[in-house]
């Protein structure tokens, strides 16, 4: 009893030092953070609520319109922190009659991409809080706080409303009335459109629609493989495949068992993966979109693995907030396949939101040329959004075509230098500002990428060069 105590003191000590110094790192390095915070400041100002991206996270960036008065990222990172400690409240209850429930709560919380959204402005981990809350009152018969709850993560997240086929098949299997299936359909469905219903009546079913990838055949399916084994690492997901071959026969005779027992509880977790992994192959633009999956993961494997089964898989996928296996060689839009060792997923998020947190505050003293222009791709947001070492200007500040500059209705100049910031330009944008004496620099990261894939001109051939 004393070891279990002891452990649980050692990992309450080992979260906190994962994820509070990060609390005070700015908002975390996904750039749609920044965009929820700029539609939350929209909010503020004009009392309109405009999605920072269709088809919008409303429920979260109203939340962010309410915390980001009191200025800050402490106090949003500090509420979503507090949101994955109900998401772990809500897994333990899952899994409570479980002998194997002490490990399955460790490895559920210390599983690294929940850890590093765990401090980040992003809707993710309110959105899964909410969900796991919903089957917990789900299976307790509360359909109309399951329901109520299950709204609220779409709200957070639109993409959670997949659970919903689940939860409603939970209910046939486990012969609930009519009368609950209702309840729990009509708070689920009712609630949800309520929260969308800004955005439908100003988008309409255009609102739904996935954005499209610039990448096809190939590339997409090797971007969609790196993302998904992103998910938990190069070594962890080897892990899982060898303890799932070992296993197989304890799989089979799940699947067989189900067959005969119609479990609700396992038709949920299988259900829900496969819909969530099918969501992810259709649109797999960064490994968080497979979060929802890992608490169902985790509940599938508790029937088949052993103590010591869970035991290393819990060590391996730990190992993966501090060390890595990085498979991407060369440099952005010439990518080559290695293997090479690399920081974890929780260093690599503290040390670039340190980067990025230097970067804002030293805008001012990049001193490139004496006229430049700075392309900064999808790192726009994280670098402008409230920086007081840069000023908004209008695009023909450059005088070029406005129709060169890409995605950003305004541009950004650093004050006092002749220094301007954009997402992106199109190649005549490149050529005419080179023609007219400007020196074009772009961030190493994603830029050239973009330019070959969408925009079908090299950077580096028109003279472009690497800030850094």
């Amino acid at each position: 009893m004393l070891s279990k105590k002891l452990i649980t003191v050692l990992a309450i000590i080992v979260f906190a030092i994962l994820t509070v110094p990060r609390l005070f790192l700015d908002y975390g390095l996904d750039d749609d953070a920044y965009r929820s915070l700029i539609a939350a400041d929209k909010i503020i100002q004009t009392g309109i609520y405009s999605p920072s991206r269709l088809p919008g996270n409303p429920l979260f960036e109203y939340m962010l319109s309410v915390l980001i008065k009191w200025d800050g990222c402490v106090l949003i990172n500090t509420v979503i922190l507090v949101s994955f400690l109900l998401s772990i409240l809500a897994f333990y209850v899952l899994i409570r009659e479980h002998a194997d429930r002490y490990i399955l709560t460790i490895l559920f919380s210390f599983t690294p991409i929940l850890l590093v959204n765990a401090a980040t402005a992003m809707d993710y981990i309110p959105g899964l809080s909410t969900m796991l809350l919903s089957y917990v009152f789900l299976i307790r018969s509360q359909c109309v706080v399951a329901g109520i709850l299950l709204a609220l993560s779409v709200g957070f997240r639109l993409s959670n409303c997949l659970f919903f086929l689940p939860c409603i098949l939970f209910l046939f299997l486990n012969k609930r009335s009519t009368t609950q299936i209702l309840q729990f359909g009509l708070f689920s469905i009712s609630g949800s459109m309520f929260i969308y219903l800004p955005i439908f009546l100003k988008y309409g079913f255009k609102a739904l629609i996935i954005p499209k990838t610039y990448l096809t055949g190939s590339l997409y399916l090797l971007k969609t493989g790196y993302n998904a084994i992103a998910l938990f690492g190069l070594i962890g997901t080897i892990t899982l495949i060898i303890v799932i071959s070992i296993n197989l026969n304890k799989i089979r005779l799940c699947f067989f068992d189900f067959i005969k027992t119609k479990s609700p509880t396992f038709a949920v977790e299988i259900f829900t993966i496969i819909l969530f992994i099918l969501l992810f192959i259709i649109h797999s633009d960064t490994t968080s979109y497979l979060i929802p999956i890992i608490p169902f993961a985790y509940l599938f494997i508790s029937r088949w693995a052993s103590n010591v089964y869970l035991i290393f898989i819990l060590t391996i996928v730990f190992s993966y907030s501090f060390i890595s296996i990085e498979m991407k060689g060369g440099e952005s839009g010439k990518r080559s396949l290695c293997f090479k060792p690399s920081h974890g997923i929780i260093l690599q998020d503290y040390e670039f939101r340190k980067y990025f947190q230097h970067l804002r505050n030293n805008i001012a003293n990049i001193n490139p040329s004496n006229k430049a222009v700075i392309m900064i791709g999808d790192l726009e947001p994280n670098i402008t959004y409230k920086n007081l070492n840069i000023t908004p200007v209008e695009k023909s500040a450059l005088g070029i075509k406005t129709a060169s500059i890409i995605d950003a209705d305004i541009i950004f100049k650093v004050i006092g230098k002749n220094v301007f910031l954009v997402n992106l330009l199109e190649k005549e944008g490149v050529e005419k500002l080179r023609q007219d004496g400007w020196d074009i620099f772009m961030f190493p990261i994603n830029v050239r990428s973009t330019c070959l894939n969408i925009y079908n001109y090299d950077p580096y051939k028109l003279g472009v060069k690497n800030l850094f």
